[in-house]
């Protein structure tokens, strides 16, 4: 099966989309995460129990901080290219798309880091933040989301699917 960036997305939302489900089929939510709720939520899953605990101040991919930055996987193909090879061409695939997504919020933000008059320094340290933030985030992204991949995958190689022959 060719990759191409609508495969890769598809992948990668399929994945988060599992993931979330996974995440909110609880035996327990528990709205707040102060000292207590986090007492609470602690004890419960110390019992066993399947616990959420959900905060206003956060949502899916980390809210506006976060964004897109939160969902970071890498789509490797099932035809069994070499491990290398296989990350290095999902890096080369997801570049572009990253970037783009980056730039424009980059751009976006600019705005409150060369604002002026009242009230500009509010604007300008928390746009400062934000862009700083993107900035590291797409480096972090790009550069070492694969290269710890790929240590990660060598140190903890994959387990066989269930069923799949094994060589003796």
């Amino acid at each position: 099966m060719p990759l191409s960036e609508r495969t890769i997305t598809e992948a990668i939302i399929k994945s988060y989309t599992e993931k979330l489900l996974d995440a909110i089929s609880c035996d327990v939510a528990i709205v707040g995460a102060g000292p207590a709720g986090l007492v609470a939520a602690a004890d419960l899953a110390r019992g066993g129990w399947k616990t959420c605990l959900f905060e206003r101040k956060l949502s899916i991919g980390g809210g506006m901080w976060g964004g897109g930055m939160m969902m970071n996987e890498i789509v490797v193909q099932d035809e069994g290219k070499e491990l290398y090879a296989a990350v290095s061409q999902a890096a080369r695939q997801r570049f572009r798309p990253i970037m783009m997504t980056s730039m424009a919020f980059s751009l976006g933000v600019t705005p409150l880091v060369l604002s002026s008059g009242a009230g500009a320094a509010g604007r300008n340290a928390i746009g400062s933040a934000v862009l700083g933030g993107t900035i590291s985030a797409t480096i972090l992204g790009v550069l070492f989301v694969p290269l710890f991949y790929v240590l990660i995958r060598r140190v903890f190689p994959a387990k066989p699917p269930v069923g799949a022959a094994v060589e003796a």
